[in-house]
């Protein structure tokens, strides 16, 4: 019952007991996906992503006895990079810093809805590290107001993307599957918290996995970029 009440965060990991290394081994994950989620450059990334050959029916989870949460997110991307920090940072208050955003650098605002009508907004930057290579995100909850102020400085050269996240337990595992609604593709995220590696829900139609190389390609940022075909639609 709690691990379905939890279901739906997007950062739900589940720690259990397997592998060899005990209870210190536990601990040891516990302690490195924290830091991840903070920001700590040291550690490896947890979440492997797998790009689905067909997007599942909500019917299959069903009849696979698996239960699922779902709900909406919509990613709208800022026409401007977040500031980057320096050992000047004090100072930046008044050096104005306009920097074109990139798929390392950028920042967007979401809103997410449940099928229940509830609403919640939030914002988030996207930052390189540059000791590591590694991508962090930093997040932090928004009022109405403020993300309509900030839909305000939309980057006009993408369009909102639209997702539905279904999320779900197999395995102790936690899986979300984001399901792109203007277009047919859907990726399946697994927060990956056990040592020997995850076992994928054999229910689904799992294809090849997104190494780091091609993490750009399919991401809502590489997917929000407007095409020809959306001239003179403002996606709002």
């Amino acid at each position: 019952a709690t691990q379905r009440a939890w279901a739906p965060h997007p950062r739900l990991m589940v720690f259990d007991n397997s592998g060899a290394d005990g209870f210190e081994g536990k601990l040891r994950r516990v302690v490195e996906a924290c830091a991840q989620i903070v920001g700590l450059p040291v550690l490896p990334k947890g979440t492997r992503k797998f790009v689905l050959t067909k997007n599942p029916p909500l019917d299959v989870f069903a009849r696979n006895g698996v239960e699922v949460t779902s709900f909406e997110a919509t990613k709208t991307f800022l026409r401007t990079a977040p500031r980057r920090r320096s050992h000047t940072e004090h100072l930046q208050h008044a050096l104005p810093q306009d920097e074109p955003p990139s798929f390392s650098h950028h920042a967007y605002v979401r809103l997410r809805s449940s099928a229940e009508g509830g609403r919640s907004y939030g914002y988030a930057e996207v930052v390189k590290d540059a000791a590591s290579g590694e991508l962090h995100e930093r997040k932090r909850r928004l009022g109405r107001r403020e993300y309509e102020a900030h839909i305000a400085a939309a980057d006009p050269r993408r369009k909102p993307v639209k997702q539905r996240r279904l999320h779900f337990l197999y395995l102790n595992q936690s899986f979300v599957v984001h399901q792109y609604l203007s277009r047919e593709l859907a990726i399946l995220h697994c927060q990956a918290a056990r040592p020997e590696g995850i076992e994928l829900p054999p229910f689904l139609d799992v294809g090849a996995e997104i190494d780091e190389k091609d993490r750009e390609a399919y991401s809502a940022y590489d997917l929000s970029l407007r095409s020809a075909d959306d001239e003179g639609d403002t996606g709002r």
